[in-house]
């Protein structure tokens, strides 16, 4: 038991578990809830112990405790697959709906079909389409929406207005940005540097020049052709023929998102292919001028929709009380918490459309919410996409981005292993 004790209290003051209101944050005489969120930067926090705060307020029977997952794209789901595998799941938990699929065939969702439709008769109506269809699974919805993301090209103003080029524009196109960056980066003294561009993720640039990793029907894997061959070689060009990007293959996947914004908020890098989540970071920024446009095209527009939302444990003891608490943080009241601190895109249309959300910095901010309509999830219609991308289509592109392997024999063993993916 002293133990047990001893224990609780090294965790409280590491603060590892509940950044909320302390670590006894249990009232017998109150209903008590757990949400746990993978969003773990401190403008995100400070969103979520606002509207938890606000949702204890209005409802004084209920004490919400909020825990927050480690960061580093490996690490961040993997406490809460611990809590369900343990049979300690927490009430509510926030999910991205490219990944629910692997926790509702597990049985750790509930299925609030009922509960949407009874409190929001005008779903598609009041919240953007594209984003509430992504909450569904054949035909039952286990995560309610509270905002979106989607890829934005950021760029700073001040080092293109000195460098006399004209700002991004949405009829760009990937050679459009290649030469506005060739102009824009800088050698300087000392081994500093100002890029013109940093390199894009992989996988959003093969989608943009037309590649697909599987396709076809039956399905089978074509990451091998000329399209995904044209997109690795532009982003391997950008760092070694041009010299306008560092090599961001040499980092590793959890580390890649937080240099780009380290890299854009010290004024060196003119342009990055970002996430609209980095909105809220980005609004400190107080020693240049800054703004987004919508991305550039290829063989199409792409660019990756995250829908995040809230899901109830098929396992809670508390279904009403847990539900309550998803259902505030969509909520008009909710949602326009969300649209003031820039937390991605609220998902309730008069909260995006607000001006709350649209209010300048940055100037073009209606880019935002545009982008939606050119925008689609990541997923694949295979079982184990998740685990492919992850264990082989990432480590084999960036063994080729690093000249570890050509380009031709990279992809090939690419595609045999997609293939196999299939077969499984």
């Amino acid at each position: 038991m002293r133990f047990n004790i001893h224990i609780k209290r090294i965790l409280c003051a590491a603060g590892i578990i509940i950044f909320q209101s302390g670590c006894s944050n249990v009232d017998k005489n109150k209903i008590n809830i757990t949400y746990h969120t993978i969003e773990s930067m401190p403008e995100q926090i400070s969103a979520l112990k606002t509207l938890a705060g606000n949702f204890e307020k209005e409802n004084p029977g209920i004490k919400v405790e909020i825990e927050t997952a480690p960061s580093g794209s490996s690490s961040i789901f993997q406490k809460l697959k611990v809590r369900i595998a343990g049979k300690n799941p927490p009430d509510v938990f926030y999910m991205v709906t490219d990944r629910i699929e692997e926790y509702i065939s597990r049985g750790a969702v509930m299925d609030i079909t009922g509960f949407a439709e009874n409190d929001f008769p005008a779903l598609t109506r009041d919240y953007y389409p594209e984003v509430v269809e992504n909450c569904y699974s054949n035909g039952k919805m286990y995560c309610f929406p509270v905002h979106f993301s989607t890829d934005l090209l950021f760029y700073n103003k001040d080092l293109f207005d000195s460098d006399a080029v004209g700002y991004p524009s949405p009829a760009w196109d990937w050679e459009n940005v290649l030469k506005a960056a060739l102009r824009l980066t800088r050698n300087e003294p000392h081994n500093a540097k100002t890029y013109g561009f940093l390199q894009p993720r992989p996988l959003f640039l093969i989608r943009s020049f037309g590649g697909e990793v599987f396709s076809g029907a039956p399905l089978e894997c074509t990451i091998n052709n000329a399209r995904s061959k044209a997109a690795l070689r532009f982003i391997i060009d950008l760092h070694s023929k041009y010299e306008i990007s560092p090599n961001n293959a040499v980092l590793n996947p959890a580390e890649r998102s937080q240099a780009e914004m380290e890299l854009f908020k010290n004024g060196k890098a003119a342009m990055f292919i970002g996430r609209t989540y980095m909105l809220a970071d980005f609004a400190n920024i107080k020693n240049f001028r800054w703004d987004i446009c919508s991305v550039p095209g290829g063989i199409k527009k792409y660019s990756r929709l995250a829908v995040g939302g809230n899901c109830v444990s098929r396992d809670t003891k508390h279904p009403e009380a847990s539900w309550k608490f998803v259902k505030y943080l969509s909520s008009h009241d909710g949602n326009m918490i969300m649209a003031r601190k820039r937390n991605c895109v609220p998902a309730l249309k008069s909260a995006a459309e607000s001006g709350a959300f649209l209010s300048p910095p940055p100037e073009n901010i209606h880019f935002s919410v545009l982008q939606l309509h050119s925008s689609e999830t990541e997923t694949y219609p295979i079982e184990n996409w998740r685990e492919f991308l992850e264990k082989e289509f990432s480590p084999t592109v960036d063994r080729i981005i690093l000249g570890e392997i050509p380009i031709d024999a990279g992809l090939a063993e690419l595609q045999k292993k997609g293939q196999k993916y299939i077969e499984k």
